[in-house]
């Protein structure tokens, strides 16, 4: 499972059949955006079914980041709606204040 570090975040991929499963800790934001991107662009490579997020570890998600999960999800087949689960408060509240909650299935 390929894993990347900062010093603010890690992001690793794991396979599921027909999903792209994506586990991120630690702040996401403009600083680990880059490592972020090429995580998910990986996973879209792999033109999975649904991309799916577990965000259990995140401390912190920015606008930049919380766009970036939308659109690979928008760039594989079908436009499926990304999954995104255990998003801490602070994320759920991002999300819903920049209307990106409506772009996402949130699951608890």
């Amino acid at each position: 499972m390929p894993m990347a570090d900062t010093q603010a975040a890690s992001v690793a991929i794991s396979s599921v059949p027909n999903d792209g499963v994506v586990t991120a800790e630690g702040n996401l934001d403009t600083s680990t955006l880059p490592m972020l991107a090429w995580h998910l662009a990986r996973v879209v490579e792999q033109s999975p079914r649904i991309l799916v997020l577990d965000l259990a570890g995140v401390s912190f998600l920015d606008c930049a980041a919380a766009h970036a999960i939308v659109g690979a999800a928008r760039a594989l087949p079908g436009h499926p709606r990304p999954v995104l689960v255990h998003p801490p408060p602070l994320v759920r509240r991002l999300l819903s204040l920049t209307g990106l909650d409506k772009e996402c299935v949130i699951r608890s």
